[in-house]
């Protein structure tokens, strides 16, 4: 049975049976390409991400279609700590559900508080948290001032993680290569490991030579967050998970899905990024980590200068009360949504993109006539009801477009999209057919790629996020073409450095969020929505013929590949790396998905690839297409 996890595009064929690994903007675009795509299990893991703002609207909108599509299909949601199990029932009107709480895991977990706020240089206490308050264990000397929470979490970890494996808490990437550098600092020398030196040195080479990874992992020591490539932070997590390394510091991963067994987990005034605290399950799912089922018998959660925290999570209920981010806006949010329906668009920031969502939601309702059901669901006031739907009648009257056309933008307003199409329709009945070639992106090996796309950017700069920073399309078109034409991720660095100049960590960091965050997520919404409205406008003023001349950037920003040879390594399930290793091997670059999967299967791995990660990502392919 094969394992897909990239969104095949409608010309390559839907294998007869899989197992589908997606994100919802995934799932989207399958959706899209392959009217045919009608899973009989779907498991929506992570399942309490339907209240998180545009994305949750999309998970929302991506089983609602699923469900649509196979009424019978089996629906599984998982999720930590969910207190309200019934809510996908509710929302999904789903009538016969069975509610499964799993059972506690047999470890013993010991909550841990360190004070290190002594008036005498070093002295820290500890104590344990109890049902019925706290009991001091004692105190200790670590030798040492530690005013920054770097330098608490570091030494700290030092003098109680050294002997089990241990997790430490950073609330930002900086924040966790800052403390990761320390402990490789101050930790004694370890006995080399050929496994850790050979992951080092695969991160010099998949990454960038002086990225402080590389430097880490030769003292025992990692850093994970969600922007490090795919294949890098497999090769930490399995080097964790096998005792190789014994200090993993990470961000707020940890509390998405990511499952590292450890003995003890440390943590100091927890934040995701560096604005919002953890709540009470965040926190408590956070937890879980220190003392997992079948590795450690017993945990140890240390909690660094608890008294300080802003809030304080151990204290608050383990369990959440799960709300649809769209049910949230009704319920909290309708004069924003009002809003969003009645005035013309502004700024694009985060937060006006989530209502935005919501507002694009209720639309779709009212045009397919399902709003009532939809209001009616969430307990809308009769009054509220009445104005929202005059609302979202009077945006209604001002959208041309058709809806099949801006369903393929579900996260992006239908005023905004309306604007996008007013533009174009305006630049090609007026500028001729030079300026509709302009305006037509190209594939990223064309001469003129760089040109065509920092244009495109700039106009939905200008039409889509109404965003006027004088320069930014032309950094990062340069960056997604570099990144589309399969360029190594360490010249890619090494050429924004180039450009940027200061600091090479935070430029490594910048490019990793570049890529990750900007070019394959808001860049790619930017790039469909785009295409979406010039193919319609083509269609509208007579010009079909140019509709085949679109290059396919969406899926070239997803993948990192315009090669078709590459490409098609990607769709079999090799990581970007893997796909550009094995494709400098072929001459012919444009093999398809029967044609690499032929040469690969009659390959000494041994004599094409020197890597053991890149063959064991390579032998995990071809194990999951047997």
């Amino acid at each position: 049975m094969a394992v897909v996890n990239v969104p095949l595009p409608d010309d390559v064929e839907l294998p007869s049976r899989a197992i589908y690994v997606l994100t919802q903007e995934r799932v989207h675009a399958i959706l899209a390409a392959h009217p045919n795509f009608t899973p009989e299990v779907i498991i929506c893991d992570e399942a309490q991400n339907i209240q998180d703002g545009s994305r949750g609207i999309l998970l929302h909108g991506v089983v609602d279609r699923l469900i649509e599509r196979n009424p019978d299909a089996q629906l599984i949601f998982a999720g930590p700590n969910i207190k309200n199990l019934n809510v996908f029932a509710e929302t999904f009107g789903i009538p016969d559900v069975h509610e499964i709480h799993s059972l506690s895991p047999s470890v013993i977990q010991n909550m841990m508080v360190i004070n290190t706020r002594s008036a005498v240089k070093g002295l820290i206490r500890v104590e344990r948290i109890l049902a019925n308050g706290r009991q001091d264990i004692g105190q200790d000397n670590i030798n040492r001032v530690t005013p920054t929470t770097t330098e608490r979490l570091v030494w700290i970890a030092e003098r109680f993680g050294r002997e089990k494996p241990s997790i430490i808490y950073a609330n930002r990437p900086v924040d966790a290569e800052k403390v990761a550098k320390g402990l490789a600092q101050v930790l004694p020398p370890p006995v080399a490991s050929t496994k850790l030196m050979d992951l080092a040195e695969f991160v010099r080479v998949a990454v960038h030579a002086k990225y402080d990874l590389a430097d880490c992992l030769e003292h025992g020591v990692g850093f994970h967050y969600g922007r490090i490539p795919a294949l890098v932070r497999r090769g930490v997590e399995e080097a964790f998970a096998q005792g190789e390394i014994k200090f993993l510091v990470t961000t707020s991963t940890l509390i998405q899905g990511v499952n590292f067994p450890a003995a003890n987990l440390f943590v100091c005034k927890p934040k995701k990024g560096n604005v919002t605290a953890l709540t009470g399950a965040e926190f408590w799912n956070l937890a879980g980590r220190a003392g997992r089922l079948g590795k450690e018998f017993q945990g140890n959660v240390f909690l660094i200068d608890y008294d300080e925290w802003s809030n304080k999570p151990a204290e608050e209920a383990n369990e959440i009360q799960v709300a649809s981010f769209l049910e949230s806006s009704l319920l909290n949010s309708i004069d924003m949504i009002e809003e969003c329906a009645l005035r013309e668009p502004i700024l694009e920031s985060d937060g006006v993109a989530d209502i935005e969502s919501a507002f694009s939601r209720l639309l779709s309702d009212l045009v397919s006539g399902r709003l009532s059901q939809t209001l009616a669901k969430y307990d809308v006031s009769e009054a509220d009801r009445v104005r929202l739907t005059a609302a979202l009648s009077t945006a209604r009257a001002k959208v041309s477009l058709p809806w099949s056309v801006l369903a393929l933008s579900p996260t992006v307003s239908a005023l905004r999209q309306q604007r996008l199409a007013d533009y174009l329709h305006a630049e090609i009945t007026g500028g001729g057919i030079e300026r509709l070639e302009q305006l037509i992106p190209r594939n990223p090996r064309d001469g003129d790629s760089y040109k065509v796309l920092s244009d495109i950017y700039r106009t939905c700069h200008q039409q889509i996020w109404t965003l006027t920073a004088p320069k930014l399309h032309m950094r990062m078109a340069a960056i997604s073409l570099s990144w589309m034409r399969g360029d190594p991720l360490p010249e890619i660095i090494e050429e924004n450095h180039r450009r940027i100049g200061g600091n090479l960590s935070s430029n490594i960091r910048t490019t990793l969020n570049d890529i990750e965050q900007e070019v394959r997520f808001k860049y790619l919404r930017l790039i469909i929505c785009y295409i979406a409205i010039l193919s319609h406008v083509l269609r509208q003023t007579n010009n079909d013929a140019y509709l085949k001349g679109i290059s396919s950037l969406p899926s070239y920003m997803e993948m990192g590949a315009s090669d078709q040879t590459m490409i098609s390594f990607i769709n079999i399930g090799l990581s970007r790396l893997t796909a550009r290793t094995l494709t400098d091997e072929l001459i012919d670059k444009n093999m398809g998905l029967a044609e690499v999967l032929t040469w690969l299967r009659a390959q000494n791995l041994d004599d094409i690839v020197t890597s053991e990660i890149i063959r064991s990502d390579i032998r995990r392919a071809l194990l999951n297409l047997a």
